[in-house]
């Protein structure tokens, strides 16, 4: 789920800092892939060796915590991405990240839906 970042920097003008894009989707991510066993379970162990309860909550709200530390986005709308322009690249993001070279690597599937609505919930 590493993929999204890179096709947002298509339409983010100048485009935005990959790595603040990261920080903006992981906790979503995280929420999204703990539905796999394997996943939440690594998940949990990560939290945990970060001092938070041993749980895939823990680690996103973790990391949210850490996102408003440092000062980072928390919408893509703070990254000037504007509503009605992620809605008209929607479905191009979406076949983009599917088709990127790090999609098969992500611990659950993610179908073209699921990643749209991942976008939407960060505008």
């Amino acid at each position: 789920y590493h993929h999204p970042p890179r096709q947002l920097d298509t339409i983010l003008q100048p485009p935005a800092i990959h790595g603040r894009l990261n920080a903006l989707i992981l906790p979503h991510v995280i929420h999204f892939n703990a539905a796999d066993g394997t996943a939440a379970e690594k998940y949990g162990r990560l939290a945990k060796l970060c001092g938070l309860a041993a749980n895939p909550r823990s680690l996103a709200a973790g990391l949210n915590r850490l996102r408003a530390q440092l000062k980072l986005p928390e919408r893509l709308s703070a990254c000037g991405v504007e509503g009605k322009e992620l809605t008209a690249a929607l479905d191009g993001l979406a076949e983009a990240a599917q088709a990127d070279l790090c999609a098969p690597s992500n611990p659950r599937p993610a179908a073209a839906e699921d990643l749209k609505s991942l976008l939407r919930e960060l505008a």
